[in-house]
């Protein structure tokens, strides 16, 4: 998804919000530590940035941090959110257009301080074709509507196999997500595809990917979201004007009313 709008020009953070199970510097290929600047009581994290089409990426991550990314974090809840806070309060995000934080799966403390430090924020659920993935995605969907938190709906990943000669296999069976939300007025928005593409862990060989003659059909179905995502399903809004926060504060009705 970063890569896709980078891709369109725009500036992208990445907040690797997966403490425990952060992966987000080995998928980019990104191993370099974080540094801090400004006064003593006005410092700030710079977050790691590069360079995509028009855009940027600027990443934050317990990988930049752990001395040993082979060792086990050992965090409970209550230092796990505080690690988040400092993520969302104490990095210098202000050179971003989208911030998308990478959740750890489940509904738990992270999930839970989310809804509460940015109670703006917009939740895509990522999920598999499989009926356990969708019960604990349904699961996921319940914990931000209780928290007030908007749904923009969901993504599934590993939906299909798209072999060479253009024959669809579905390898973990028919997915029934889109009966599931139809009385819940949420839908599907992607459906990506298992490729290779997915599964290279290297940056320039992704970048290498998305600027193929030849594009990989998994890159073609992301280039396609990305594009929908600023046109359709979240464009940037200018928050200083008091129709966009006029806005918020209906959605926010919207939401209790459905509580």
């Amino acid at each position: 998804m970063a890569l896709g709008l980078a891709e369109l020009g725009y500036r992208i953070g990445i907040l690797d919000a997966d403490i425990w199970g952060f992966s987000i510097p080995k998928i980019l290929g990104m191993q370099a530590k974080v540094s801090a600047s400004g006064t003593t009581d006005q410092w700030k994290i710079d977050p790691l940035k590069i360079q995509f089409g028009d855009g940027s990426i600027s990443v934050v991550s317990m990988g930049f941090l752990s001395q040993d990314p082979t060792s086990a974090i050992m965090w409970r809840g209550l230092v796990l959110n505080r690690a988040f806070q400092h993520f969302i309060e104490d990095v210098d995000w202000s050179d971003i257009d989208y911030l998308l934080i990478d959740m750890p799966p489940g509904t738990g403390d992270i999930q839970m301080g989310l809804s509460r430090m940015l109670p703006q924020a917009q939740v895509i659920i990522v999920t598999t074709p499989s009926d356990a993935a969708n019960e604990v995605a349904i699961r996921m969907l319940d914990m931000a509507q209780r928290g007030n938190l908007s749904v923009l709906g969901f993504i599934e990943n590993m939906a299909y196999f798209l072999c060479d000669h253009g024959q669809r296999y579905e390898i973990f069976g028919k997915s029934g997500l889109d009966s599931s939300m139809a009385t819940k007025d949420i839908e599907v928005l992607a459906r990506i595809p298992i490729s290779k593409a997915n599964s290279d862990l290297n940056l320039n060989d992704m970048r290498a990917k998305w600027t193929s003659n030849d594009p990989d059909h998994s890159v073609e179905v992301m280039r396609k979201f990305a594009k929908q995502l600023t046109t359709e399903i979240a464009p940037i809004q200018e928050m200083s004007g008091c129709t966009s926060r006029i806005e918020q504060l209906l959605k926010k009705i919207e939401l209790d009313k459905k509580e």
